[in-house]
This record gives C-alpha cells, structure tokens and sequence, in this order.
C-alpha cells in the first residue's frame, strides 16, 4: 500500500499541472512557469507584447478548476 501511495505522489510532481486541473501551455509570444507544486501558474510576455486584457500574470489550481483562462499575449 505504502508503495502505491508513493508511486502516486510521483505521478502527480511529475505531471505540468494540479491535480484536476487541465493543462496549460505557455502563449503565443510568451513564457509559462509553474510554482508551488504546479497550482500556480504565471504567465509572462515577451518584450514587445503585453498580457491582454484580463491582466492576470497568475493564475491558481483549486484542485479542479483554474480560477481564470489562460491569458494571450499581445502586440502593443
């Protein structure tokens, strides 16, 4: 039992989201990096491109659900 708990953890930190979340993928024109065991995620514009207009350089995994849509950089 023990092995199979353990095996599950490293299932999850190997994985590029929080559990029950679904996947992120970096933007057009940007960067994506993950923080805090993978809840976390900030988005990043390359020089020359701003977040659209929700702002959001983060965004959170509740366990199910990210609390905004991924955000699109755009030409300024």
């Amino acid at each position: 039992m023990f092995c199979l708990f353990i095996k599950l953890i490293l299932m999850l930190c190997a994985s590029n989201q929080a559990p029950g979340c679904h996947s992120l993928t970096k933007p057009a024109n940007g960067e994506l990096t993950f923080l805090t065991k993978r809840i976390y995620a900030k988005f990043k514009c390359n020089p020359g491109y701003v977040l659209n207009n929700s702002n959001k350089e983060y965004i959170y995994c509740d366990g199910n659900y990210w609390n905004s849509t991924k955000p699109d950089c755009i030409g300024m």
